[in-house]
């Protein structure tokens, strides 16, 4: 049986990594370290606002033409995450 995906575990993961690019690399890394952290933010409470998602929405489309594997990576599991709430 296969365990159920972790999304706060993918978002803290990719969090970290973003924090460690934009630290040896610049600014180039921000925008996906603040993607991850509001992510990793919002997937603690119980129900996430629809103003929350919307930010959301805008901060992941800032990766959308970047071809690094951590932003493929969070455009995957954050669509995967947005489908499984139904929203």
């Amino acid at each position: 049986m296969d365990a159920p995906f972790d999304y706060a575990v993918t978002a803290g993961s990719l969090l970290r990594y973003f924090e460690r690019q934009e630290a040896a690399e610049g600014v180039r890394w921000t925008s996906g370290r603040v993607a991850a952290e509001t992510w990793s933010r919002a997937l603690e409470p119980a129900e996430t606002s629809a103003g929350q998602l919307a930010e959301l929405d805008r901060l992941m489309s800032a990766g959308s033409g970047d071809p690094s594997s951590a932003w493929i990576e969070m455009q995957l599991a954050y669509r995967s995450w947005r489908e499984r709430r139904g929203s």
